[in-house]
Parts: C-alpha cells; structure tokens; sequence
C-alpha cells in the first residue's frame, strides 16, 4: 500500500516498535517512541527523517516498553506529558 507523502513509517527491528510519523504544516507528530535502550538510534533516525522540521507531538499507542519508554529516557519533544 503507498502511503501519502505525509506518512512516513520508520521500521524497527524486533522488540522495538515501529514509528510512524506524520508530516503537517505546523510540525511532524510521531507515533510510538520505541524501547528505550534504543534512544540514540531513535533520535538518529527520527533527526534525518524530520529532515530540520520541528517535532510538536509524541503519541504513544499504549503502554508496552517497546512503545513508550524512549519517551521517559530521552528530551524527543518539548510538549508536555499526557
């Protein structure tokens, strides 16, 4: 399935989720922060597929560790905890 241009879908490795980011015109939302003892290839490859765009929204899809917790251990965006 080809996705709009808009989507992006990062895939991981096992026992690390997948990232989805969406691309809008106030910012790039990604979906599921990944397992945190990947953090740095997280934010590696989230740096070179926001290509310089500003991050506003992280969404976790539920609570799993290889969902959520890159967002504990890491800065990936300034928005606040909901």
């Amino acid at each position: 399935m080809k996705l709009p241009e808009s989507i992006q879908v990062i895939e991981r490795g096992w026992l690390s989720s997948n990232n989805v980011v969406l691309r809008a015109s106030t910012g790039a939302i990604v979906v599921d922060s990944g397992y945190g003892a990947h953090v740095p290839q997280t934010l590696a490859l989230l740096e070179r597929v926001l290509a310089g765009k500003k991050l506003v929204r992280l969404v976790n899809t539920h609570c799993h560790s290889d969902f959520r917790k890159a967002r504990r251990r890491s800065s990936m965006t300034g928005t606040s905890r909901r």
